[in-house]
């Protein structure tokens, strides 16, 4: 079969002026940089790479039947739950001692719908993992995705206050990228109380970052079944319970054996931050080290821990944002945090 170059060469360029026509119509915001310039787009905002990975996506990417999404917002504890999720359904493949997540990061080892090659996808599945990461909000998900009629999603969410502290710190890291090594006599492109308000207007990468959750929560009541709606503090405060769910719902539950093997417990403590974050490939690695998403793989790891929040905000800044997630989530029978029900 020959390739008529030129004809690929013409569709690709009708396709860049096409997406060139669309951004010059949307509304924007200006980043500290052109690399972070914010668009808005059927409701959330994405900085131009983004944005272009995204409408992509919805126009030319399919589901299989048994894919695995593994959805959340930015910052909410996505890291750490593909490293759950990964070593849950590739228990078949390794031990707990060859894991590949002991030499890669797990955003490496689980392709993004939005940023990764259909072939980087098709390896896995040749592998039988169809698992696949996302931050796209719900109702911008390709459509063959949002149908959940054969797939499976998994969503994560925190608390803003935390969501907002670690997306923070972690931009800090992101953005200098562009301009050179961060170090203490560094002068921040956006200050804490910038970037506070910014994410308060929901002027973040994928915000607002309430209606994110809230499209992903309504769905999860719709269909339960295909949609497992987590909560970064549950998911730490009842760790190995979770574990257990998750494999669960991946159609992979642990046998008899595999829990006299303590299993379970093992993939926890694979998984753990402390062990993640102290590996030699986190300390010294770096996710997509060859393009302008560059960051060095600790900036993934920073505390991990629930309410760090409160070192961080003023009493007017708690007091601001609890007011738009109360606002926010009126009628919607959602809250933040630990649910007042048991697991067992």
């Amino acid at each position: 079969m020959t390739i008529n170059l030129s004809y690929v060469a013409e569709e690709e360029e009708e396709a860049s002026s096409k997406f060139k026509k669309l951004i010059s119509t949307l509304p924007k915001e200006k980043g500290s940089n052109d690399f972070m310039d914010l668009y808005q787009y059927q409701g959330f905002w994405y900085p131009f790479p983004m944005l272009q990975a995204i409408i992509s996506a919805q126009e030319n990417f399919k589901s299989s039947w048994n894919d695995i999404y593994i959805c959340s917002a930015p910052k909410t504890g996505c890291t750490w739950l593909k490293a759950l999720c990964y070593a849950i359904v590739t228990r078949d493949h390794f031990n707990m001692e060859n894991n590949p997540l002991l030499t890669n990061l797990s955003h490496v080892l689980i392709p993004s719908l939005e940023f990764d090659s259909p072939k980087h996808s098709s390896d896995m599945k040749a592998q039988n993992i169809f698992l696949i990461a996302t931050h796209i909000p719900f109702d911008a998900l390709p459509k063959s995705v949002q149908s959940l009629d054969s797939t499976k999603m998994i969503y994560l969410c925190r608390e803003p206050k935390d969501t907002f502290i670690s997306l923070w710190h972690f931009m800090q890291r992101f953005t200098w990228l562009q301009q050179g090594e961060l170090d203490e006599t560094t002068e921040l492109l956006i200050s804490f109380e910038e970037g506070f308000e910014l994410f308060c207007e929901g002027k973040t990468m994928w915000g607002p970052y309430w209606d994110h959750v809230l499209g992903y929560w309504k769905q999860s009541l719709d269909k339960p079944e295909s949609l497992l709606f987590l909560k970064y503090e549950e998911l730490t405060k009842d760790t190995l319970f979770y574990v257990r769910k998750l494999a669960e719902f991946m159609g992979k539950p642990f046998s008899r054996d595999e829990e006299g093997e303590g299993l379970p417990e093992r993939i926890f403590k694979l998984c753990s931050f402390d062990n993640l974050s102290n590996l030699e490939v986190i300390k010294n690695g770096q996710d997509r080290p060859i393009s302008s998403l560059q960051i060095d793989n600790s900036a993934y790891f920073r505390k991990g821990k629930p309410g760090d929040w409160k070192n961080h905000l003023t009493d007017n800044m708690i007091e601001r944002m609890d007011h738009i997630t109360k606002e926010k989530l009126r009628g919607s029978n959602f809250k933040f945090g630990v649910s007042t029900i048991t697991n067992s």
